[in-house]
């Protein structure tokens, strides 16, 4: 049987971003890391790039700044853990302190010892509440191997329309990928009555349609989708509540994630209200020896105290240098969540931070709210350009809950400043 100091179970933001933070601190640790899929350590951010064309290959995400590949012999090499892909942690002993590990290609199951576990499972895309054929044409969009299939068909000149349901982060981003370099006819679905429920207030919100619009990108809201089927020609259909059917050569399915804590819950870990893995402020989980972070756990978002569970590369990442930091002896605390999002939906900048004014009013605030036109440099430089931001604030401390932006300009200071109070 093997036998690691650490093992790191997920390779792709929080589990190696763990290794390499704890083998700098203690050179001396062995950690081995497990990873299910055959990609390691991939910018999933950067996937709407690869879609549309942006990058020339998939390698760009998987490559340090410098152009080398991060694979097992990086790691091994430069980062000295090991990893291997193509193995999935079916199983953990707790009081063994022991993992079975699967290898996909064989079905072969070996046994690893642990003194201590990383759980970074991530998550998966959320059945939609609705009826989907499946089929090459229908996807998520939240893999490699789902942008890799649409890249492929757009360069050959297979899609002319794509349908694509779901108004969130990804659904806007997939609309500018989609619609801009590949020139495709775009329709965006969305069941709320605005684009990024939960991140922007309505008012905020049609300035992202404003801009989808102008850039002919349908753009339909307040739409219940019913089902996704496929024609007897097999092309995808999206039959709309009370609307015309929607014909398409391609079908994205973009209504979101839900943590994969399959692993966790079959190890009898505590899973929170959200649905996510229960960690404390050290990243731990119900049982001390074993840490989990990434998609897949649980945050408690520093305004409300609520729990909630937030996908964010950038927060996976936070999670593993925490979590390293505990594991080579510190006594680090991760302080929650504010929910910090920012995207470019074609030419406009959109970013949030905190609450909504909705959300503010239902956490029980006393709430109001200023807005504002601003310019992102001095008046008088050349490549000036304007930005709007709604703040929102408690009326009895004045203390700032909120703050959203859109704009042609620079808008991620504004949101990191008002991060900070």
């Amino acid at each position: 049987m093997q036998k690691s100091d650490i093992v790191i179970v997920g390779g792709v933001a929080a589990g190696p971003k763990t290794a390499a933070t704890l083998v700098r601190r203690n050179p001396d640790v062995k950690v081995t890391l497990f990873q299910k899929d055959e990609i390691l350590s991939y910018s999933s951010c950067g996937l709407p790039f690869f879609a549309s064309g942006d990058l020339a290959s998939f390698d760009s995400l998987t490559a340090t700044p410098y152009g080398v590949p991060r694979n097992a012999d990086f790691f091994r090499d430069s980062r000295r853990f090991e990893s291997t892909t193509g193995s999935e942690v079916i199983k953990i002993d707790r009081e063994a302190r022991i993992v079975s590990v699967k290898i996909l290609a064989t079905g072969e199951v070996f046994r690893c010892g642990y003194d201590k576990l990383v759980i970074a499972t991530g998550a998966s895309p959320v059945n939609p509440p609705f009826e989907v054929s499946q089929g090459e044409l229908v996807s998520s969009f939240h893999t490699p191997d789902d942008a890799i299939r649409f890249r492929k068909l757009a360069e050959q000149g297979k899609i002319g329309k794509v349908a694509i349901v779901g108004g969130s982060f990804v659904g806007c981003e997939l609309a500018e990928a989609v619609g801009s370099l590949w020139g495709i006819e775009t329709v965006l679905i969305e069941r709320e009555k605005q684009l990024l429920p939960g991140m922007l207030d309505p008012e905020m919100a049609a300035l992202v349609k404003r801009e989808l619009l102008n850039q002919d990108i349908e753009v339909l809201t307040d739409c219940m989708v019913e089902s996704v089927t496929l024609s007897s020609d097999g092309q995808p259909v999206v039959s709309i509540s009370g609307s015309n059917d929607i014909a398409a050569d391609y079908v994205f399915l973009a209504v979101g994630l839900r943590p994969n804590v399959e692993l966790a819950r079959q190890s009898g870990l505590d899973i929170g209200a959200s649905g996510a893995i229960a960690v404390n402020s050290k990243m731990q989980t119900s049982d001390p020896n074993i840490y989990a972070g990434g998609d897949c756990v649980e945050s408690i978002h520093q305004l409300t105290g609520k729990p909630l569970n937030l996908c964010m590369g950038s927060l996976a990442n936070r999670h593993g240098r925490v979590i390293a930091e505990n594991l080579a002896g510190g006594d680090v605390e991760f302080p929650g969540v504010l929910g910090t999002q920012i995207l470019k939906v074609f030419d406009l900048n959109v970013g949030a931070v905190g609450l909504t004014e909705e959300e503010a009013l239902r956490a029980g605030f006393p709430v109001k709210t200023v807005w504002g036109s601003f310019t992102d440099k001095p008046e008088y430089m050349p490549e000036v350009k304007t930005m709007v931001l709604k703040m929102v604030y408690n009326t009895e401390n004045y203390r700032i809950l909120g703050l959203q932006a859109a704009g042609h300009g620079d808008i991620s200071r504004r949101i990191d400043v008002a991060a900070v109070y």
